[in-house]
């Protein structure tokens, strides 16, 4: 395809050819004729085959947001004749980047490396990769691609924590593998797997599937932790403020998940995560979070009021208006604990205990105000430390 200067010359080779012949002075035409002399020779340039073999690798491909990942870029030459003037161009979403390839020996290998942008939760899909091939002089280039796409997942920062206080483990050690009938109630069936406890089967449903399936217990002893974000756009004042709302939430989970206590995940209009699940799938979950543009004020509510239950509540917002924080009050008796995390910029509550808080039942309920994920850590630890 030719570049800027290559229409240039074109244009340029056929003026002077043209007014040469009309104006009968063929002095005038040998520009002309050099313009198209140096186009075929950039067309034979860019038609070959440049011989090399560019294989891309990313390093690693989950990562936290902010965090660094790397694509590597492994050049080998498998032709008779090296190349020159052949640049790779990788696409991260609408973005490029351009590198320049090296020139190994044939039989040998080269490496480019380059960074891949991490500041926003997701999916960064990388490729396909390009290789532009140009002449030397600048006037054509071809592009080629090369291999297809690679998925970088960007998951939510974190912090270290303790659990959320519920106050109703039975054991310090964490769930057990191996729990007596009468210390756990019913959950939930699955299939069943290799090294299942038979007498867990439910043989009812399995007959009308045609699958074995097991029912899956829980300890009700188990502290629970409920965690609802808020994702009405109009609760945050600037997008970074909800990005730091997503890591909070994230870092409180992952203190649950680890030890495998059960666990309530809900923003937006549904229920993300329910009952146990893995660190990883957390993350998973949370890194396609999205803001939403719905405007009822009401719907986080719903969501805690439906999630209700023994267990620690923490609500995550970025709204910290009085009046956002006093439609708590209702449910506060239903949980063993409440926090509220405000996030951004916003003035910060008058106190650190929620509007209309009682410590009525002996149950707590605090106001944590954050500008970073640092001081969220410093002040849940303060939170559960009491």
């Amino acid at each position: 395809m030719p570049t800027a200067r290559g229409w240039g010359v074109a244009w340029a080779a056929v003026v002077c050819c043209g007014a040469g012949w009309w104006l009968g002075y063929p002095e005038l035409a040998v520009p002309g004729i050099a313009g198209m002399l140096a186009l075929a020779v950039a067309l034979f340039w860019v038609v070959r085959s440049p011989g090399v073999e560019v294989l891309r690798d990313l390093a690693p491909e989950r990562v936290s947001r902010g965090d660094a990942a790397i694509a590597v870029l492994t050049c080998s030459q498998r032709g008779r004749r090296g190349w020159a003037g052949i640049r790779a161009v990788d696409c991260f979403g609408t973005t490029e980047v351009s590198v320049p390839l090296p020139a190994p020996r044939r039989g040998e290998s080269s490496t480019r490396s380059y960074p891949v942008p991490t500041t926003r939760r997701g999916d960064v899909v990388v490729g396909p990769l390009r290789l532009v091939t140009e002449d030397p002089f600048g006037l054509l280039s071809r592009s080629r691609t090369r291999g297809g796409t690679r998925t970088l997942r960007v998951l939510p920062r974190t912090v270290s924590l303790a659990a959320a206080p519920s106050g109703r483990l039975r054991s310090p050690d964490g769930p057990g593998a191996d729990r007596a009938a009468g210390s756990v109630a019913f959950h939930t069936l699955r299939q069943y797997e290799f090294g299942d406890d038979l007498r867990q089967i439910h043989w009812r449903t399995s007959a009308r599937t045609g699958t074995l399936m097991v029912r899956t217990l829980a300890d009700t002893s188990l502290p629970r932790t409920v965690v609802v974000l808020d994702t009405r756009a109009t609760a945050y004042a600037h997008p970074d403020d909800f990005e730091l709302a997503v890591d909070a939430a994230a870092s409180v989970l992952l203190a649950a998940a680890r030890p495998g206590f059960p666990l309530v995940l809900a923003c937006g209009d549904q229920v993300f995560v329910e009952g146990h699940a893995a660190p990883a799938a957390v993350l998973d979950r949370l890194a396609e979070v999205r803001l939403s543009d719905a405007a009822d004020d009401r719907s986080p509510m719903a969501l805690v009021r439906s999630a209700r239950g023994r267990g620690a509540l923490t609500f995550v917002t970025g709204d910290a208006h009085p009046a956002a924080l006093e439609n708590l009050a209702g449910i506060r008796a239903e949980f063993d604990a409440v926090t509220v995390v405000t996030v951004g910029s916003a003035q910060r509550p008058d106190s650190r205990a929620a509007p209309g808080a009682s410590p009525a039942g002996g149950r707590q309920s605090d106001v944590l105000h954050v500008t970073d994920l640092a001081e969220f850590g410093s002040a849940w630890q303060r939170r559960t430390a009491r």
